[in-house]
């Protein structure tokens, strides 16, 4: 290990070369040797490190070149028994060529020496003194290197495994659809391994190809696998993690093999390596996580929306639907809560809810909505009992529950003066004081058996109206904002 360190962090290093070129040549380009003591765990190591260019004797035979390191090795392992730190003196071998040694210590250690052999005779003492600390400041510099990449090696990849899963819990969390989550793990895995390419194939229904579902990059793959073919359609059939040094193949297993993730060619040319691969099967784990959790997410959604479906023919039917279901209405609804930065899954609620606010209607009166005078207190009290219907009714559909409190809260308003609740300000949910702006401006711009319909720009100056009163000013801003740049609104 010793041996090891020296070489790949000493001799090889580029400050090392520069300098010690430099140096060969004030030492009259000797013999250069780097030797190495034995240790518990290797043995005794001499290696000749500079060319045969100085020494006649040493280029004879191969008897001399033998005598030359036997010779060495004893004289060095002597040097380090008696512990003589008297470096450098310059020494007459048996063949009278003169030579020196300088000591490669760690923390006062001997780790290694190198030997220059048939220097220089007229060589200035001021010259091997400056070599002298040379090597042991390059000698402290390695062991220092080493450590810093052992640290690298072990601790940086489990910081990045950490923070990985962090990354990938925050997308589980966020419920994405199968679209938005996809480009996002790839984006991760691509920039977690440094890689320029990066595709994620899912199984079909039938597990028996692979289809690719995004792919980033400057190689797009389009193409289908079948299950078997390839190093792609082994891993998938097998489960097994495959490491080669321009692609990285890690299957997504939870149960079954779900898909795989190709990674390709490093940015920096570099090859994979293990650690790399550690790194992404953890990712794998987490990331596969997250996709079953969105397709459980969408195939949620789908029989939500097929409830809704439902209940509005229902609806619709027995003539209790209004136009506030329409297409319209939940396109200013939805428009307004990106707006004001809701999340996906929140913009869903705002969007279903404005299918079923009618829902409550089902406990009134036909007589009262069809009646074309003004409605009685009492007439009145029943209408307010509405939201407070629709809940009741949605509430054993488990998908609708998140729904459910912008249903009962429509009507409040933000002065504290709604109904059902008289609840007041922040008190209402935000998708609750969105859906209550765009109601209102719905049913103002809609004929009524008792009234018929107003002109959009009085209904857009009674909204800006009753700001702060009724409606939210942060919503009535925004929808305010968003009609002007939409004219087809204006023009509804």
């Amino acid at each position: 290990m010793v041996s090891k360190i020296l070489e790949t962090y000493l001799l090889e290093s580029s400050k090392w070369k520069s300098a010690f070129s430099e140096f060969y040549s004030l030492l009259g380009k000797p013999l250069v040797w780097f030797y190495t003591p034995a240790t518990a765990e290797e043995k005794a190591a001499l290696k000749l490190i500079s060319p045969p260019l100085a020494c006649s004797k040493y280029k004879q035979s191969k008897k001399s070149r033998f005598e030359c390191q036997k010779f060495l090795s004893k004289y060095l392992e002597g040097l380090i028994q008696k512990n003589d730190e008297s470096f450098p003196k310059i020494f007459k071998c048996k063949d009278k060529q003169d030579y020196t040694a300088f000591v490669m210590s760690q923390g006062g250690v001997p780790r290694g020496f190198i030997v220059c052999c048939n220097i220089n005779k007229s060589i200035d003492p001021g010259i091997l003194k400056v070599f002298k600390d040379f090597v042991e400041t390059m000698t402290e510099l390695a062991f220092r290197t080493h450590e810093l990449h052992n640290f690298y090696e072990t601790v940086h990849p489990r910081a990045v495994a950490l923070s990985t899963m962090h990354s990938v819990h925050r997308l589980i969390r966020q419920s994405l659809s199968i679209e938005d989550l996809l480009p996002r793990v790839a984006r991760l895995a691509a920039q977690i391994v440094n890689a320029k390419d990066c595709t994620i194939y899912l199984l079909n229904e039938h597990l028996t190809v692979l289809i690719p579902r995004i792919s980033i990059g400057d190689r797009k793959r389009t193409a289908q696998i079948k299950l078997g073919q390839g190093a792609e359609g082994k891993s998938a059939d097998t489960g097994e993690f495959i490491l080669q040094k321009s692609k990285v193949i890690v299957p997504l297993i939870k149960d079954d093999v779900a898909g795989i993730i190709v990674l390709e060619n490093k940015k920096d040319n570099q090859p994979f390596t293990r650690v790399d691969l550690e790194i992404l099967k953890t990712m794998s784990e987490q990331a596969v996580l997250a996709i079953k959790n969105a397709e459980l997410f969408e195939e949620s959604e789908k029989i939500t929306e097929g409830s809704i479906q439902s209940i509005n023919e229902m609806l619709e039917l027995n003539q209790r639907s209004t136009n506030v279901s329409s297409p319209f209405f939940k396109k200013i609804a939805v428009e307004i809560a990106r707006d004001l930065h809701m999340g996906r899954e929140a913009r869903a609620c705002v969007e279903q809810a404005t299918s079923l606010l009618d829902v409550g209607h089902a406990g009134i009166s036909d007589k009262i909505f069809s009646k074309t005078r003004k409605l009685t207190p009492k007439e009145f009290a029943q209408i307010k009992k509405h939201p407070l219907i629709g809940a009741r009714v949605l509430e054993s559909i488990h998908s609708l529950k998140p729904v459910l409190p912008l249903i009962l809260t429509h009507h409040e308003r933000f002065d504290g003066k709604g109904y059902p609740q008289g609840l007041k300000g922040d008190k209402i949910p935000l998708g609750g004081r969105i859906i209550a702006v765009v109601d209102a401006f719905t049913a103002m711009t809609s004929d009524r058996p008792y009234r018929k319909k107003t002109s959009t720009l009085r209904a857009l100056k009674e909204i800006e109206k009753e700001s702060g009163r009724q409606f939210d000013p942060a919503v009535v801003k925004s929808f305010l904002k968003l009609a002007q740049k939409h004219k087809e609104w204006r023009a509804n």
